[in-house]
């Protein structure tokens, strides 16, 4: 196996991993699976692993790959300092 196929495996364990935890959260705090945090939760765990998959692919050139990463950033540290102004 070479490094592509082990940076391919995390991606797709990480996303994995994401609906787990997803799942054991909201069955936790017995809410409905879908809600508004949940759709953010999923949305940024399965953007930025398929971000690098497609990247790694050669299907995003560089410039798509920085956008989205920033993107993703800009919208966590968004909702991060809005939290703190409540």
């Amino acid at each position: 196996m070479n490094t592509d196929t082990y940076i391919e495996v995390a991606m797709v364990v990480l996303m994995f991993l994401g609906l787990v935890v997803l799942f054991t959260n909201r069955w936790h705090l017995k809410r409905g699976i879908v809600g508004i945090r949940s759709i953010q939760f999923l949305a940024v765990a399965f953007v930025l692993p398929m971000t690098v998959l497609l990247s790694k692919e050669g299907k995003l050139d560089s410039q798509a790959v920085a956008f989205i990463f920033g993107t993703v950033l800009g919208y966590v540290v968004q909702r991060a300092t809005e939290k703190e102004e409540d």
